[in-house]
């Protein structure tokens, strides 16, 4: 990997994006800027092994030891997002949406992290839940495999019920802890199904309000594609709001 020429440190909070210490964190905190480590980019050498720490591990004594970085940053680098245009969308356990921008998008309701290729940055936003509700949920359903979850949602109606995805708050683009997750409008002829359907609906509108928020996330079919990946929709479906 490239050493970036971007100033790192920017998501530990104590750093400006030129890399300078910012002390009204430090004189909150109450840390002493001259007790902290250099800040390295991605790339940079910051030791060796020393031979304590190689005989506990076994590796060889004297290895280097390089700066690495977040694993939102490095996957994105992994999956090829380098030039402007260029964005990831990630359903792990939260939801990641990551696009490359050679501007230093300072927007407060996303994140903004330093691309390891230098002149590049990664504006970027993280849903709280997306992996983690499918799973949930799937605990709630006993269990069953996804793919017959899956094939069941297929078959429902869209929008049938609604749900909101903030089961752990909500990270960007709302920033609030204190949010809930929501069903809203089932009634007694409603199966597992479209509740499933929701969940998957939620998950697709949240990544959708993160390109609503920031024109820097391209603004095409995000929820058909989703939707077509997960609820077997065809590319073609249209969305069930129109774009802003």
């Amino acid at each position: 990997m490239r050493a970036s020429r971007v100033p790192g440190g920017i998501e530990s909070g104590l750093c400006t994006l030129d890399g300078k210490h910012v002390d009204a964190v430090l004189d909150a905190s109450q840390v002493d800027a001259e007790r902290l480590p250099p800040v390295l980019n991605p790339g940079q050498q910051a030791g060796r092994l020393l031979a304590a720490a190689a005989e506990a591990t076994g590796l060889p004594a004297g290895v280097p030891l390089l700066a690495s970085g977040a694993d939102h940053v490095l996957s994105a680098y992994a999956a090829g997002v380098a030039e402007p245009g260029d964005w990831l969308i990630k359903l792990g356990a939260a939801g990641d949406i990551l696009a490359a921008s050679r501007e230093n998008v300072v927007d407060p309701r996303l994140y903004l992290d330093a691309h390891p290729v230098p002149g590049r940055w990664l504006p970027n936003g993280c849903m709280a839940t997306s992996g983690s509700l499918i799973r949930w949920y799937q605990s709630l359903a006993g269990g069953e495999d996804l793919l017959t979850l899956d094939a069941e949602a297929a078959e429902r109606a869209p929008a049938a019920v609604l749900c909101l995805p903030y089961f752990l708050g909500e990270k960007s683009p709302l920033h609030d802890p204190d949010l809930r997750g929501t069903f809203a409008g089932p009634r007694l002829g409603h199966t597992r199904a479209d509740l499933y359907r929701s969940v998957l609906e939620a998950i697709a509108f949240g990544f959708r309000h993160h390109t609503v928020a920031q024109p820097i996330f391209l603004r095409s079919a995000i929820l058909s594609l989703i939707l077509a990946m997960r609820v077997s929709l065809p590319p073609t479906t249209p969305c069930l709001l129109e774009w802003e």
